[in-house]
């Protein structure tokens, strides 16, 4: 299968979206309760963020031969890494670090000290692997349901 990188576009949000909904139902399930997956994806305002996320932020998606979405991510010029999703099917085969590795050659060009992330507890592995360190626990409310994730940061040296 070839699979490449390209910058996101609005005719994107659709598959995004999906993407997006499927992984957190699935793949969060793990250490997520239904109640707090139930509160995580109730948004309504989420495909309006979402396309602007696309339109203001460095936004990548990750494609097969067919033009299907297998994951995407996004960072802010200001180098906090808001989004990075794998597809259901298509975790743990490199689609994240693909992503993520965009994302470093965008911290290169931007010349970020660090990289911040928020991340979810099934996310957690995945970041240590790749040189983050968890900064702090931290616990948000949606709804009037907790939900536990981590701050993460991946230092850098940047040179002229």
């Amino acid at each position: 299968m070839k699979i490449s990188i390209r910058r996101a576009k609005n005719d994107d949000l659709d598959a995004v979206l999906s993407l997006y909904y499927d992984t957190v139902k699935i793949i969060n399930s793990k250490h997520y309760t239904p109640e707090q997956i139930e509160a995580w994806l109730d948004d309504d305002t989420r495909p309006e963020r979402f396309l602007q996320k696309i339109n203001e932020q460095l936004f990548y998606v990750c494609i097969n031969e067919l033009d299907e979405l297998l994951g995407f991510s996004s960072i802010t010029k200001d180098g906090y890494l808001d989004l990075l999703y794998a597809s259901t099917t298509h975790q743990r085969n490199g689609v994240g670090t693909l992503l993520l590795e965009q994302m470093l050659v965008a911290s290169k060009i931007y010349k970020f000290e660090k990289i911040d992330a928020n991340v979810s507890t099934t996310a957690v592995p995945f970041f240590l692997s790749k040189g983050f360190e968890v900064k702090n626990e931290e616990v948000a409310e949606r709804n009037g349901v907790k939900l536990t994730y981590f701050k993460m940061i991946k230092h850098y040296v940047v040179k002229e």
